[in-house]
């Protein structure tokens, strides 16, 4: 079985909002964790590598995810992240490049409507 991602134990997502941040690129990501837990919430996950991914069990069924990714990822691997994240049974996906301010985002909704 794989293995929870970093800060997968002491997760708490509240079941009213099912919102939960996830942090991608090594060393910020793990900064920004930290800084959560000092203000005593812990609707986190880490992600080092976004490339590593797959490696990963996640626990976000039905969850709406924002993910900073501090690591300057090309597309392609932002678009992978989110294949996993919804293939794990996540409700929405926002990830939010800081190096660019580029947002791309994935409704399961939306594409459930699509199709």
């Amino acid at each position: 079985m794989k293995k929870l991602p970093p800060y997968g134990r002491q997760l708490f997502v509240s079941p009213q909002t099912r919102i939960l941040m996830l942090y991608v690129g090594t060393p910020h990501c793990r900064q920004a964790a930290k800084h959560d837990q000092s203000l005593g919430q812990f609707h986190h996950l880490v992600l080092p590598e976004i490339k590593d991914a797959e490696q990963y069990r996640w626990p976000v069924k039905d969850c709406v995810i924002t993910a900073i990714d501090f690591g300057g990822s090309e597309h392609p691997e932002v678009e992978h992240l989110i294949a996993v994240l919804a293939e794990a049974g996540a409700a929405e996906v926002s990830v939010r490049q800081i190096h660019t301010n580029q947002i791309t985002v994935y409704d399961r909704e939306e594409q459930e409507s699509a199709a």
